[in-house]
């Protein structure tokens, strides 16, 4: 206790001490006066007299008693130990020497020692509460431990029971929900018993809070659900995963607006940070919106489309297997997966070889000497490669072999062989087995196949 506080209880210790004085000898000489006047021979006014003697003598007896404490009190401000409870040394509140400035306990030491039945009767009554509030707090317990046992037993039995019972009837679709909705049962189940388990428990919480706590929360789980459901249902018509998750992003975030609307939750705020931040978010991270939105115009082009085979104008070629939010992973020939950001896929120059058709043709070119029979070499190669056709399951049987001959070379006369195989990934193979063929065929009928060669013609003059 500061310096001020003390002058100041010590000030109104001796103005009381001074009062309570001067009452008891107000008192005393009251006393004395109706002692001389008493009229001894009247026995209802030596009753009267006799009474307020003695509520004299006590009023007496307690301002010695206040004496006593204030003498105390002022006493302890010397020795610099005044506030402090005699009972349990605490420091007694200012409030209460405000109001008793000669006090010795505080208010707790006070009632236990005027009231020692109540201190009983407490315990009684806390004793009572501990038990109730433990049998409360066990009852809730075991409701959360039964229906979340329950909702364990649902998920394994129940579900799986309905999923087979859809599958067999054909509803691919109701089949694929039960299955995602599976996963989020055991969640379901948990706020439940959580809920029930909260009210039946002795807590101090708004059961209106706690209402719209487990609502929100349980909607917010059937929005992911119903995000889930569409965001799969759209990859397996489209097959493309950009497309779902914008899907399930959107679906999501307007779920989650509907139920903070629901909730009472003032959205204004909340979309006017959102729509500052995003401006912010768009001028730093560009590179990765305009990547975004590269992908999303690759989709609804429809130019490139998964299992593609694609060639682009920096040279990397292969099977395009992904189209995410930021890039495009193509599969090369040598089963590596290239990396390629969805902007650079964009702006490049794109060749592709399955735009819409999986059917690629194939060319084999070859040479033969001057003064070979062209047409007998025509029906040759057309031979050569319609064998290769017929024995191949990867080539495209109705499509007739063409030989197209180029030009006049140093040593030789070139012709291209055409044909058609199914896919990209047959080509090499069936090029390789027609150039071998077309080779064993010219062999036979002993046409030359001429190395490069130069004839020099020197003049001796």
């Amino acid at each position: 206790m500061n310096k001020k506080n003390l002058a100041s209880f010590k000030k109104i210790l001796i103005q009381k001490k001074t009062e309570f004085l001067n009452k008891t000898i107000n008192i005393q000489r009251g006393i004395s006066t109706d002692l001389v006047d008493t009229n001894v021979g009247d026995e209802i006014d030596t009753a009267s007299q006799n009474s307020e003697k003695e509520m004299y003598f006590e009023l007496a007896a307690n301002d010695k008693i206040t004496l006593s404490a204030i003498n105390d009190a002022l006493a302890k401000i010397e020795k610099g130990v005044y506030g402090q409870c005699e009972c349990c040394n605490n420091i007694i509140p200012v409030e209460r020497l405000r109001a008793i400035s000669w006090t010795r306990y505080c208010i707790k030491c006070q009632e236990e020692a005027e009231n020692p039945k109540r201190k009983k009767m407490i315990t009684l009554l806390l004793s009572q509460t501990f038990f109730k509030n433990f049998r409360l707090w066990l009852e809730s317990i075991l409701l959360f431990i039964i229906i979340f046992f329950i909702g364990f037993l649902f998920k394994k039995y129940v579900a799986k029971f309905i999923q087979s019972m859809l599958a067999k009837t054909g509803f691919v679709l109701d089949s694929r929900i039960i299955v995602v909705s599976s996963s989020y049962i055991s969640f379901w189940f948990f706020l439940i018993a959580l809920y029930v388990a909260l009210l039946k428990a002795p807590v101090n919480v708004v059961n209106i809070v706690v209402h719209k706590f487990f609502c929100g929360v349980f909607a917010f789980s059937v929005v992911v659900l119903v995000a889930s459901v569409v965001s799969r249902f759209f990859r397996k018509l489209v097959h493309e995963k950009i497309g779902s998750n914008i899907i399930k992003f959107s679906i999501t975030f307007f779920g989650l607006i509907l139920i903070l609307n629901q909730a009472g939750i003032k959205l204004t705020p909340i979309l006017t940070t959102l729509g500052i931040g995003t401006v912010s978010l768009a001028f730093a991270l560009k590179d990765t919106l305009a990547n975004f939105l590269a992908g999303i115009n690759i989709l609804a082009s429809k130019q490139i489309s998964m299992d593609d085979y694609i060639r682009l104008d920096s040279g990397q070629e292969g099977t395009v297997i992904e189209v995410n939010w930021r890039t495009t992973l193509i599969r090369e020939l040598s089963n590596a997966v290239i990396t390629i950001p969805n902007s650079k896929v964009l702006s490049s120059v794109v060749t592709s070889f399955q735009f819409k058709k999986a059917e690629v043709t194939a060319s084999v070119s070859c040479g033969v000497a001057y003064g070979s029979d062209l047409e007998c070499v025509e029906k040759i190669a057309k031979l050569a490669a319609q064998e290769m056709i017929d024995k191949c399951g990867d080539s495209v049987k109705t499509y007739v072999p063409v030989v197209l001959f180029k030009d006049f070379a140093d040593s030789s006369i070139n012709f291209t062989l055409f044909f058609r195989v199914k896919n990209i990934y047959a080509k090499a193979f069936m090029q390789s087995e027609v150039l071998k063929n077309l080779y064993k065929k010219l062999d036979e009928e002993k046409i030359e196949i001429p190395l490069p060669q130069r004839v020099v013609t020197i003049n001796k003059e």
